[in-house]
């Protein structure tokens, strides 16, 4: 049975602290760049893979007012930019935790090609 590539790029991003808006332009416009470096490949066959606590930089200020729900405007616009660019993405954020809203998780959200959560 014939599989098809996957191309994982590790992205580097310097976050803007704090700013999940900019940081989500920043994540776009690197998933473009790196898009225009290789059109030969097929963009669902490409994984980006961005650093922890990438929407919000390392939060030191009111963590728990910037924890992120599964269907939080933040990660629908995560969504966005992966059908928009048809590729997947794996991205850090500061998770909600139910248990304890003061302690958020240090998660990753996997998104595919087709905008739909995959973990």
């Amino acid at each position: 049975m014939g599989r098809d590539p996957l191309f994982v790029h590790p992205v580097s991003l310097s976050q803007a602290w704090n700013d999940p808006e900019t940081n989500l332009g920043r994540i776009d416009a690197l998933i473009v760049e790196r898009l225009a470096r290789g059109p030969e490949l097929a963009s669902e066959s490409q994984l980006f893979v961005f650093p922890e606590l990438s929407l919000t930089g390392f939060v030191t200020k009111d963590p728990a007012g910037y924890s992120i729900a599964p269907a939080h405007p933040f990660v629908r616009r995560l969504q966005a930019i992966a059908r928009e660019r048809r590729a997947g993405l794996l991205v850090g954020l500061p998770e909600a935790n139910a248990a304890d809203s003061k302690r958020p998780f240090n998660s990753v959200v996997l998104i595919a090609p087709d905008g739909g959560v995959a973990g």
